[in-house]
């Protein structure tokens, strides 16, 4: 993954929480996010030509010698959120929380308007530095 599909991904994801009314699952965020796309050096006999593709995974382009495929985002693993998440949570951008007594991570948004407007009601400088 490049520097900008990571930064576009944990854009999508800050978006996505800040537009939830609710913590969000790892799972519910990885089936909102785009797949991700690579050029694949797998000949038409792998992909092009069999009855049925692996879940998660479709062709975009077929080429003589190479093709374009999208796979499906998911929690873990070579394509997963979840690492992202993590660096997110590092960075202080999110947080993971508890909801309704569920078992799972789920991610709310933790941002600075979010610390600004926690602490615009405590008195302690409307979140100025």
């Amino acid at each position: 993954m490049t520097t900008a599909d990571t930064l576009l991904l944990r854009d999508k994801l800050i978006a996505e929480l800040c537009a939830s009314p609710v913590a969000l699952a790892t799972a519910e965020l990885a089936a909102r996010m785009p797949g991700k796309v690579e050029r694949s050096n797998d000949s038409c006999a792998q992909l092009c030509h069999r009855s049925t593709l692996g879940p998660g995974l479709k062709v975009l382009e077929c080429h003589r010698s190479w093709h374009l495929v999208e796979y499906r985002r998911a929690t873990h693993g070579y394509t997963g959120i979840y690492r992202h998440l993590r660096a997110l949570e590092a960075q202080g951008l999110i947080r993971r929380t508890v909801r309704d007594d569920r078992k799972g991570v789920y991610w709310i948004y933790n941002g600075p308007d979010v610390v600004a407007a926690s602490h615009s009601h405590t008195g302690d400088g409307g979140g100025r530095p």
